[in-house]
């Protein structure tokens, strides 16, 4: 690597920039040689040139696998002072740095203030790299949670991350069966992760399990479960949602969002709604106070030729009525003497 900057000089005809100081500089701090890729950044500022965002990223991989974590943040902060943009490759090159000196309360702090301060993202290698981190210091329920918010934001997990999940799945369901586990927010950790791989009888199971222990289910672990449902069997999915109400947990926009996607998708497989779904997801969106959505509902139900029952109008009239649309509500209830319902 020298030696071709070396030949690049004596040739004369080519003068090395910044992009090719950077890449002395990266190269020699990929493999640890701090101190060669700083004789580069001399270089850089004897040319005039200034170093630049790649160049403090760079800085901050090579001390961070050198193991020298104090120049590191110390690079890191300089980057705010000059007005660089620190982005996820350099909060990853510190959290996989913290996590190896087995700081990994450190790294999970730092891996928050990425999102606040920075306003950047993790990527699949910074995700990797903490849960990874966690369940080496058995502390797999919490790398589990990481685990479904990666699945959150739609980051492909690799094969590792999955070899991660069945570590931790199979600790936490010891832990579960030994009465170990108490939080619904770890239930509802390892309830997404079989609903992600559609393991849904699994899913089930560990709803069953939560009951035993006196642990009550609440609206994220069935979000969690007609969300996992509706990818399969909407029907299964509404029969979830049935039982939610009767527990009387109350369910979210998310929850009723998630029966639309559910039910787009078995129309595109050939099945019908009927006009207990329809009525349901109507009646869902006036308790929540969106009637406009409510009535999409009701369009979509005519469209399709199903016929509303008294349930459907009453749910619709009721919403009309509160929302002050009374003359709107004649005319819904007219239709629906029309209809003899």
């Amino acid at each position: 690597m020298g030696k071709l900057y070396t030949e690049m000089l004596e040739e004369g005809e080519i003068s090395p920039n910044v992009y090719t100081y950077n890449k002395m500089v990266f190269g020699y701090c990929k493999v640890g040689n701090v101190v060669m890729a700083k004789g580069y950044v001399c270089k850089i500022v004897g040319a005039g040139l200034e170093p630049d965002f790649f160049t403090d990223t760079s800085l901050i991989m090579g001390y961070c696998r050198s193991k020298d974590l104090d120049s590191a943040f110390k690079v890191f902060e300089e980057m705010a002072l000059k007005g660089f943009k620190r982005n996820e490759v350099a909060y990853t090159h510190l959290i996989h740095g913290l996590c190896v000196a087995r700081r990994v309360d450190e790294a999970m702090e730092l891996f928050a203030k990425m999102k606040n301060d920075d306003n950047c993202y993790p990527t699949v290698r910074t995700y990797t790299v903490l849960i990874n981190a966690l369940c080496g210091s058995k502390r797999k329920s919490e790398a589990l949670v990481l685990l479904k918010e990666k699945s959150e934001r739609g980051i492909t997990p690799n094969i590792h991350i999955e070899r991660k999940f069945e570590e931790a799945r199979e600790l936490l369901g010891d832990m579960v069966e030994k009465g170990l586990v108490s939080s619904v927010v770890t239930y509802n950790a390892l309830i997404n992760g079989y609903c992600e791989r559609g393991m849904m009888e699994d899913a089930l199971d560990v709803v069953e399990l939560m009951k035993s222990r006196n642990v009550s289910p609440n609206t994220r672990t069935y979000n969690e479960l007609i969300h996992g449902f509706c990818k399969k069997n909407v029907h299964k999915a509404m029969g979830v949602f049935h039982k939610m109400l009767e527990c009387r947990v109350a369910p979210s926009v998310v929850t009723y969002n998630s029966l639309i996607d559910g039910q787009c998708r078995s129309e595109e497989k050939g099945v019908d709604a009927n006009v207990v779904m329809y009525t349901t997801l109507i009646d869902g969106y006036c308790n929540s106070d969106k009637l406009e959505e409510a009535k999409l509902i009701l369009e979509t139900m005519l469209s399709k030729s199903c016929l509303p029952n008294t349930s459907t109008f009453n749910a619709l009239i009721h919403c009309l009525c509160t929302d002050g649309k009374l003359s709107e509500a004649m005319l819904l209830e007219k239709k629906m003497v029309e209809k003899e319902c």
